[in-house]
């Protein structure tokens, strides 16, 4: 797995279950993309997509390369891979 795909996967499992919410990915994608492209690390670009791009509701689990995670976090990524996929590597 590349290195965002593992910081999408902690970020999955660290910020998200304390907000409760549902990411909106393509609010994500473009929010991360804008960020990054400023120059923020990864983490805090990645922290910072997931606050604004958060809506109430409950995310759906689907297994991923044999980890469960909420289909909103991958949707962020498939995302991220088609706005910015410069930031991928």
């Amino acid at each position: 797995m590349n290195k965002l795909l593992l910081a999408v996967l902690t970020l999955s499992s660290l910020i998200l279950p304390a907000q409760a919410g549902v990411l909106l990915p393509s609010i994500f994608a473009a929010e991360f993309c804008s960020l990054s492209d400023r120059g923020l690390r990864l983490d805090d670009a990645m922290s910072m997509a997931a606050k604004g791009s958060l809506v109430d509701g409950e995310p759906n689990r689907v297994m991923f390369q044999g980890v469960e995670m909420d289909e909103d976090v991958l949707l962020s990524y498939e995302a991220i891979k088609t706005t910015c996929p410069e930031y991928l590597y």
